[in-house]
């Protein structure tokens, strides 16, 4: 135990002297010079003769140290045109500068709209310097509110990808307020009227010199008032310099059914020398009808789904307007004027229990109104009248004593289904 102990004070010994001398031969021989320790962990400083200098000097290279290069880049992204005419081509520069202190690379990437281009100068811009982004957009064909965008990506690390939007408002020399006219349901021989207004922003006021309509044919079935607009009508429409009032009336020639024409308005306006305003309606019979499940766009009357072994009672309201004027004069109340007379020609399915009610006169409308009143019986067979075409309905028709509408028939879908225990 004894000889362990000496052993190993022995083996420090040896090995703190043998430390000791490595440490002063390498004090005593570097492998390098003192020189270039020095320079290396002092910095050369330059002498300058003016304090002042020495100064700048200093905080140029604080400056240097803690903001590194990088590019900066300014624009104005929003430009107001305020208002441009229909069919002109407007014209921006964006102006794009530089105030980083690295070179700022620009692409375009997309426009919100084909009617929209964006043209760039040059995609570096040194610093301190600045270039231009050309956008032109087409108004062709558009009224209104207006904004479009062009999107750029740029170098600068806080502003990726930069947003230019261009904004302002579309108007014509002139426009259709509203946009077209429309009849709803002329009752065949009678005439009707319908209006519209014209908005004039050229100033001036585009003058309207005449008007025709793509069919030759309707300007023997359409008469056309135009009257100028007073000041306090067209100043309700923003930017407005004037207008006129387009009282446009159908006469009591037009045949029945649906028509659709073209009114063309003539102008001395050469951006504007024509404007177009589609014309729609519907001549209807004297005769209409109306009521609960009547659809009128199909001319049907929807029952609905009916139980075997009940009672499904339905009415249906037919509306005479062929009283004329002069026969409503000192009409007594309860009385009749002249109408046209209607009467069951046909049932199908025949077991179908239909009754029409006497006439009644309505004075406040002109309205001779005539109740329909239909009993799906109790007793009905199980049936399917539930189908979409003509051949798979039930039908009603009536006579009338009308020359213009004869008969009319009256479309039905329904079915009777088991009762559900």
């Amino acid at each position: 135990m004894k000889k362990s102990l000496l052993f190993i004070f022995v083996s420090i010994i040896a090995a703190l002297v043998v430390g000791w001398g490595i440490a002063r031969y390498r004090i005593t021989h570097p492998p390098y010079s003192e020189q270039a320790l020095i320079d290396c962990i002092t910095p050369t400083v330059p002498v300058f003769s003016n304090p002042l200098d020495s100064i700048n000097a200093v905080a140029e290279g604080a400056k240097k140290f803690d903001s590194p290069a990088r590019p900066i880049i300014n624009v104005d992204r929003l430009y107001n045109f305020g208002v441009l005419q229909n069919g002109e081509v407007g014209k921006h520069q964006f102006v794009v500068k530089n105030t980083g202190t690295a070179d700022l690379t620009i692409s375009v990437e997309e426009t919100s709209c084909k009617c929209t281009a964006a043209d760039l100068g040059k995609g570096i811009v040194k610093p301190g310097d600045s270039t231009v982004i050309d956008v032109s957009w087409k108004t062709a064909d558009f009224i209104g509110d207006y904004v479009q965008k062009v999107l750029i990506q740029t170098n600068d690390p806080d502003m990726m990808m930069v947003e230019l939007e261009v904004r302002g408002k579309i108007v014509a020399d002139a426009r259709a307020m509203p946009s077209e006219v429309t009849f709803t349901n002329i009752t065949h021989g009678y005439s009707a009227q319908s209006q519209t207004q014209i908005a004039c922003y050229k100033n001036p006021p585009l003058e309207i010199t005449g008007y025709d309509f793509l069919n030759p044919d309707a300007k023997d079935r359409f008469e056309l008032k135009i009257t100028p607009l007073t000041e306090e009508e067209y100043r309700s429409e923003p930017d407005a310099t004037g207008g006129y009032q387009l009282t446009l009336t159908a006469k009591d020639n037009l045949p029945l059914g649906p028509f659709s024409e073209k009114l063309i308005l003539k102008t001395n306006s050469p951006l504007q020398p024509e404007i177009t305003i589609p014309v729609y309606g519907t001549v209807v019979g004297n005769i209409s009808l109306a009521g609960p499940g009547w659809n009128e766009e199909s001319k049907t009357w929807i029952l609905g789904i009916l139980e075997s072994g009940s009672v499904g009672k339905k009415i249906l309201w037919v509306l005479d307007r062929s009283v004329k004027a002069e026969d409503r004069e000192n009409l007594k109340p309860g009385e009749i004027p002249p109408h046209i007379n209607l009467e069951i020609e046909s049932v199908n399915p025949d077991w179908l229990q239909v009754e029409l009610d006497k006439p009644v006169y309505l004075p406040e409308s002109g309205v001779v109104r005539t109740i329909i009143h239909l009993t799906v019986p109790a007793d009905a067979p199980i049936c399917d009248y539930w189908g979409h075409v003509q051949e798979k309905m039930g039908t009603i028709i009536l006579k009338t004593s009308s020359e213009d509408e004869k008969s009319i028939l009256i479309n039905i879908r329904f079915a009777v289904t088991n009762k559900q225990e």
